[in-house]
């Protein structure tokens, strides 16, 4: 019975997991394209261009233009160019309607990223927007997005499990036989079931990153695509390493399977710094250790959690107390070893994708990490109950501690289940620093009265010289029509302001603001006023943070 809550615990971190990634954006952030979203064009373009702020993989498929009777009209492949940008040809001369931009990239973190938007040769409005809404459709991807999710989930609990569980086997366990079996087959099955999770994981990879469907996981070209990524790279380390230990593990402990193990263990964990947030975040050497270093804590803390408490269950039945607290006392001070590397690793990791206390409280990965570190510290302090309270009765032969000790173990493992949920989420968001526009262009969303919506981005959010973009949406999704435009600036810390400018119109609800007004880092407020009828404006104060 207790098994079974264990596994509902695990079941709804599964569930959890699957409802959290939904919302996840991608790392890599699109600056510009031409033409512009929802620009309206006296003649039909040649090609489309789409700039990233960052340098991007196109896979196949990656930029497809429809019109819309749901034709494509794009010719060849989409190129990179300057690797941060992805241009495709057009068929010569497309007639006057409306054209549906859909595309998909992938990120320098492995991360898929995908968006679209329209434009219009002639005058905007003749298309057909059933047609546009189904194209657009069709490119939610939000189910395969929680399978991956999921996958993850697995993934990182399966492998952490296997290459902690090989720590815990050389250095704690006292090798008691009756015991041996049952471990190592634990830790050989849940090495299987990662590779079989992280093979799919590579199809829901494909999917992800070429929008193909079930095809991708047939399609030479997308599954290339994948290999030749960080994402790639990383899946074959991992898969190695897995299948050393399927090898190795079973025959433990002979000398060649300990060496094996420990290799295989080393190559499970290594192969989480070669993608992800790592591979594009400066600097690079810090980050790569502070993430192995991290992963190596969470393998021990978590494995050896999950072997400890099969084998306490075992200590138990044959009423061997002192050789239980004595094997909880040894994994006690492995643990305490293990946080407190994660902590040294978590401080430098947190820096590096956070770089500022504001990014922390006004982002989606500041909020996830802050969920975070509240799991953290909770098993903590029921692994610190153990070590003070529980242990020591436990090595005066006292029985009476034995159930408390299981239900606190079990109350850890299901409390690393959910820092692991957390984590499978964390890896998917947009890092802090970028989402806040400290480390890259800022961009930000406000209500503009009861029925309109204000994008405002910096670029590139830096004291000094600044581009700023302004787009006002209908609150249901349409560039707004406006006039008599005004923006204001100030820095009420510094009593700097209200400075007055009005900004160009560039587009359908698309005003551009260029210039040296944001001179100094810091806190500043944007207003934006806006006719939009005889009698209505649309209004906003948006605070932004202009970086250093």
């Amino acid at each position: 019975m207790r098994w079974k809550r264990l596994l509902f615990a695990t079941a709804t971190a599964f569930l959890l997991s699957a409802g959290l990634a939904l919302p996840a954006s991608g790392h890599a952030l699109i600056r510009a394209t031409t033409p512009s979203d929802s620009e309206e064009l006296d003649s039909a373009p040649t090609e489309v261009l789409l700039e990233f702020n960052e340098p991007v993989t196109a896979n196949p498929g990656a930029v497809r233009v429809f019109d819309t009777d749901g034709e494509r009209v794009d010719v060849g492949d989409a190129q990179v160019v300057g690797g941060t940008e992805l241009r495709v040809g057009l068929q010569p001369d497309t007639p006057q309607g409306t054209y549906i931009v859909s595309w998909r990239a992938t990120s320098a973190d492995a991360h898929p990223v995908h968006g679209a938007f329209v434009y219009s040769v002639g005058p905007a409005g003749q298309g057909d927007e059933t047609a546009i809404a189904e194209i657009l459709q069709g490119d939610d991807d939000g189910t395969v997005q929680a399978v991956a999710a999921i996958a993850r989930f697995l993934q990182y609990a399966g492998a952490l499990l296997a290459a902690g569980g090989v720590a815990f086997l050389v250095w704690v366990h006292d090798r008691v036989p009756a015991e041996q079996r049952a471990l190592t087959r634990l830790l050989f099955v849940a090495a299987l079931v990662t590779i079989a999770v992280t093979v799919v994981g590579f199809g829901l990879q494909a999917m992800l990153v070429t929008g193909l469907g079930l095809r991708a996981v047939v399609s030479a070209s997308a599954l290339a695509s994948v290999a030749g990524s960080s994402y790639g790279l990383g899946t074959a380390v991992l898969l190695v390493g897995l299948v050393v230990l399927v090898v190795a593990v079973r025959r433990l402990w002979d000398r060649w399977a300990v060496a094996g193990s420990l290799g295989g263990a080393g190559l499970v964990l290594g192969s989480f710094a070669l993608s992800g947030h790592s591979a594009n975040t400066s600097p690079g050497w810090l980050v790569v250790a502070a993430d192995l270093a991290h992963v190596l804590a969470g393998a021990a803390w978590f494995g050896g959690l999950v072997l400890l408490l099969v084998a306490l269950r075992r200590r138990r039945a044959a009423d061997d107390a002192i050789g239980g607290g004595t094997m909880v006392g040894r994994f006690s001070t492995m643990a305490v070893a293990a946080v407190a590397l994660a902590t040294v690793a978590g401080v430098a990791l947190s820096w590096a994708e956070v770089r500022a206390s504001r990014a922390l409280f006004s982002t989606a990965y500041g909020w996830t990490l802050l969920a975070k570190l509240g799991i953290v510290a909770a098993v903590v302090a029921m692994g610190a109950y153990n070590q003070r309270r529980l242990i020591p009765a436990l090595r005066r032969a006292q029985g009476a501690p034995w159930p408390k000790l299981r239900r606190v173990v079990r109350a850890e493992v299901v409390g690393l289940c959910a820092l692991l949920v957390v984590t499978a989420v964390l890896v998917n968001l947009v890092p802090a620093r970028d989402a806040a526009g400290i480390t890259g262009p800022l961009s930000v969303r406000a209500e503009a009265g009861p029925n309109h919506l204000l994008d405002i981005t910096v670029e590139p959010n830096r004291a000094g010289r600044n581009e700023m973009h302004l787009y006002l949406f209908t609150d249901d999704g349409r560039p707004a029509k406006a006039s008599d435009v005004l923006v204001t600036l100030s820095m009420p810390a510094k009593d700097i302001g209200p400075i007055e400018r009005e900004p160009t119109l560039t587009g359908p609800g698309h005003w551009t603001l260029s210039g040296a007004e944001l001179p100094l880092p810091g806190r500043w407020n944007v207003g934006f006023t806006a006719a939009v009828s005889k009698f209505n404006d649309a209004t906003a104060q948006v605070p932004i943070d202009v970086g250093g």
